[in-house]
């Protein structure tokens, strides 16, 4: 049965994939003036977000590193999570600004994980909310949203590309992994 997420104030039991989006050999789009790129942020971020999660928690996160995008998919599939984030950083033109989280277009469940992680993005970056994106089968991440059984989305929450966003996602870097961190202990399918 499909239905939207929800918020509980019990936890219980969830194992989620973290999946760090890109790789060091293909480390995505990089700001120009740092040298900080979309793998090198995301591997921080994914370990802040472990390190954030409570002790007594009965959350299982398990970090992934792809080996090959095409392999991805089976990869996470292996591990049999309850849902997946994949983290990444939009870039454009070095201008554009924002927050946005893609889903595959017939999952309900992605959707309202998409729309929770959203959320958490925008309330800790305080950026431009661009919205949560359904995604066809040729858009952009169709390969990953698809492919993973487990409701998946991708998060975007800035720009790396834009110096600002860059540094008001430093600035709040702690924000948002601990609101990441809760967002995975306490969302329920």
């Amino acid at each position: 049965m499909n239905h939207p997420l929800r918020q509980t104030s019990r936890q219980a039991s969830r194992h989620c994939a973290l999946i760090v989006g890109h790789s060091k050999e293909r480390p995505g789009a990089t700001n120009l003036s740092d040298g900080i790129s979309e793998f090198q942020f995301n591997s921080r971020l994914a370990k802040s977000i472990v390190e954030s999660v409570q002790a007594c928690s009965e959350t299982r996160i398990s970090i992934v590193f792809r080996k090959t995008y095409r392999a991805l998919p089976a990869e996470v599939n292996a591990l049999t999570p309850d849902f997946c984030i994949s983290l990444h950083c939009n870039a454009f033109d070095t201008t554009a600004s924002g927050t946005q989280t893609l889903y595959y277009h017939s999952s309900v469940e992605s959707k309202g994980l998409a729309e929770r992680v959203q959320q958490v993005a925008i309330d800790s970056l305080v950026l431009r909310d661009r919205g949560v994106i359904a995604v066809r089968d040729n858009g952009r991440g169709a390969h990953l949203l698809r492919s993973i059984i487990a409701p998946c989305v991708i998060a975007e929450p800035f720009f790396i590309d834009n110096d600002s966003d860059l540094k008001q996602a430093n600035e709040r870097f702690e924000d948002l992994a601990r609101s990441f961190a809760r967002l995975i202990q306490y969302v329920s399918l």
